[in-house]
């Protein structure tokens, strides 16, 4: 049996506009009332997510994922850059009880993870396995790996 040769066909595909997702600043006085279910996108894969207080309590806030360096990637001069400016800085959040970081390569952003630390001296990071050592190396005293 004899095979054909293919023809192939070059297709190029040109984007005459390409429209750019808006960055908004979270208003995080709509966390104040407490009383309702609420989540804001920090960019890239981040978002804060407020649980609704019990009484005589505050609210619970859990941010997943956060990333604010330049780079989604463990190093900062390797990696994609990102593509939209952080929505907001790290000071502008307000307290937060619980740091959600599955994404290995969004752990590498060390200084931004020191400074949420710091930020909310009790917060609880949850992190990939092996990620926990490296946060307890750089003064991140409660983390938890999974």
């Amino acid at each position: 049996m004899r095979l054909r040769p293919v023809k192939t066909v070059k297709t190029v595909k040109t984007i005459k506009t390409i429209k750019t997702v808006k960055t908004v600043k979270p208003d995080f006085a709509a966390l104040d009332a407490g009383d309702r279910l609420c989540a804001m996108w920090l960019g890239h894969a981040g978002y804060l997510v407020q649980i609704p207080a019990e009484p005589g309590h505050r609210p619970i806030r859990i941010v997943f994922d956060p990333i604010f360096s330049d780079r989604a990637f463990p190093s900062s001069w390797v990696g994609p850059h990102r593509r939209l400016p952080a929505p907001c800085t790290i000071h502008e959040l307000p307290d937060i009880d619980f740091v959600a970081q599955s994404v290995f390569d969004h752990c590498g952003d060390l200084d931004a993870l020191k400074a949420l630390s710091r930020k909310s001296p009790s917060t609880l990071f949850f992190v990939p396995l092996g990620v926990k050592d490296t946060l307890a190396s750089v003064g991140i005293p409660y983390s938890v790996d999974f």
